[in-house]
């Protein structure tokens, strides 16, 4: 009986064990801050923008009491108090890249890192100030071919951006007051539509948009 009460003990301390292990560290609030600690400094190239995503890159961190970077963020608001907010942890000193895919299009956000210990955070890393790029204009060139028995075709140059992954066609009458999807158009050298089955002495209006792999809508 005391053998297994050991056990059932033993077992207990074990799964408490690896259930802290796997708690990912986060900011204190009341931090010790060691001056001590090396800053986060980005490379030269160090930030890569896109509409919907900002890459960061920085250098090696050598000092072997360090644990990993806390990142902090302070996004768009019209809030006076606005301030930065902790975004996430990198929990391995050696990892030199971080990708926060939680932005807008043609949006300013600053970004902030510090180093962390077991019992200690770095001083402030210099604040970077990053906008996005803008939504992705649609594309440059359409026109229609008229005079088809109750057809309309629609062409139109196909998208230089090599992200897009297919084409929406909105479609519109003169009584209609908003613009409706109408189709989808697969594959972006695919650059034509043809409308079937329309009404006798109808004006028939069209706009297209693009939609990218990573599921950006154009203007």
């Amino acid at each position: 009986m005391k053998l297994w009460t050991q056990s059932i003990l033993w077992i207990v301390s074990l799964l408490i064990l690896s259930g802290c292990d796997g708690i990912t560290p986060t900011p204190k609030e009341n931090a010790v801050i060691d001056s001590t600690l090396p800053t986060v400094v980005l490379t030269k190239n160090g930030v890569i923008v896109d509409m919907n995503t900002i890459a960061f890159e920085y250098e090696s961190i050598e000092d072997p009491r360090v644990s990993g970077v806390y990142i902090y963020k302070k996004s768009p608001s019209k809030d006076v108090a606005n301030d930065f907010k902790y975004l996430s942890t990198i929990e391995n000193r050696f990892k030199t890249h971080y990708v926060d895919s939680h932005v807008q299009p043609d949006t300013k956000y600053s970004y902030m890192f510090k180093t962390f210990t077991s019992e200690s955070e770095s001083s402030p890393s210099k604040v970077t100030v990053v906008n996005t790029l803008p939504v992705l204009e649609s594309i440059s060139w359409i026109h229609s071919i008229t005079g088809l028995p109750r057809t309309a075709k629609i062409i139109w140059r196909p998208h230089s951006n090599e992200k897009v992954n297919y084409y929406v066609v909105e479609r519109k009458t003169l009584e209609d007051k908003e613009w409706k999807k109408h189709a989808t158009v697969n594959n972006r050298l695919n650059a034509e539509y043809i409308d079937e089955d329309l009404e006798d002495n109808y004006v028939y209006m069209y706009r297209v948009k693009v939609v990218t792999f990573d599921k950006i809508i154009s203007t």
